[in-house]
């Protein structure tokens, strides 16, 4: 799921920018945190977008397991501009403070890891660090610890696409769930910078509110098999509705060309 919603975002920022069609970063957080909320499972979201100014972030997301505990991320998203490749807003002030400043301070207080996601298009793409298959529109979900760009913040000519990318933080979104703890180990010369030890944002259980969600999810579900041009039988409760989309995926380890197959008749009108 996460590498689907990374590659349809780089996609859709093109395409907008071919079709002259304005597509702003809340639009594209809004689409990736529904997609994201409707998993079942092993990922929790919070929109907190109406709480931004004083959180610093726009939404949270949760990942793990009942077993395992939960690593929490407090998130600010940015989406890349064609002007230069640049992040414009990547220096944000609320209220006379600097944005990441109450992301960070938000962020310590609840133990979570404080992070950028940049929601990019490039046309070219010199680094690519998660060590999985290469892809590069991966990177339409970058993630870097706010440390990174804190930096970025402090000297001129960093604040776009060339140099955050470059840097050895600079993540695909999935490497979130798939290949995190290598990346933990990542150290620049700068003490300051690095993604933060796992403990200091490990919890062994979510919150109540969430745990709650999680299982209302779990227990929407179909009763019987849908066959094409059928309405599906689902149990409705207040607030659901019968989707009318469905999304097929995957998880085997597939080839190259199978997948790229599978990547072009993903979607399936029900």
């Amino acid at each position: 799921m996460f590498e689907l919603l990374a590659s349809t975002t780089w996609r859709t920022i093109l395409r907008a920018k071919q079709n002259q069609i304005a597509l702003g970063e809340d639009a594209i957080t809004s689409i990736n945190l529904n997609a994201i909320a409707s998993f079942a499972g092993g990922v929790a979201v919070e929109d907190t977008r109406i709480d931004e100014a004083k959180k610093g972030c726009d939404f949270e997301v949760w990942i793990g397991s009942a077993d395992e505990g939960w690593c929490r991320y407090a998130v600010q998203a940015k989406k890349i501009s064609f002007r230069g490749f640049r992040y414009e807003k990547l220096r944000h002030r609320v209220r006379g403070r600097d944005q990441i400043e109450i992301l960070q301070e938000y962020a310590a207080k609840v133990r979570a890891a404080p992070i950028f996601c940049f929601f990019n298009f490039a046309p070219h793409v010199d680094v690519f660090n998660c060590k999985r298959d290469h892809d590069e529109t991966q990177l339409g979900c970058m993630v870097l610890p706010a440390a990174v760009v804190e930096d970025a913040l402090r000297t001129r000519g960093r604040r776009h696409f060339g140099w955050l990318h470059a840097q050895q933080e600079a993540i695909p979104w999935r490497c979130l769930i798939t290949c995190l703890p290598g990346h933990l180990a990542v150290r620049t010369p700068s003490a300051s910078l690095g993604w933060q030890n796992l403990e200091s944002f490990h919890h062994e259980e979510l919150p109540h509110d969430l745990q709650r969600g999680l299982r209302q999810k779990g227990s929407i579900h179909a009763d019987q098999p849908v066959s094409h041009g059928e309405v599906p039988s689902y149990p409705l409760q207040e607030g659901f509705f019968y989707p009318r989309w469905h999304v097929v995926v995957d998880t085997g380890e597939a080839g190259e060309d199978s997948r790229a197959r599978s990547s072009q008749s993903l979607w399936h009108r029900g």
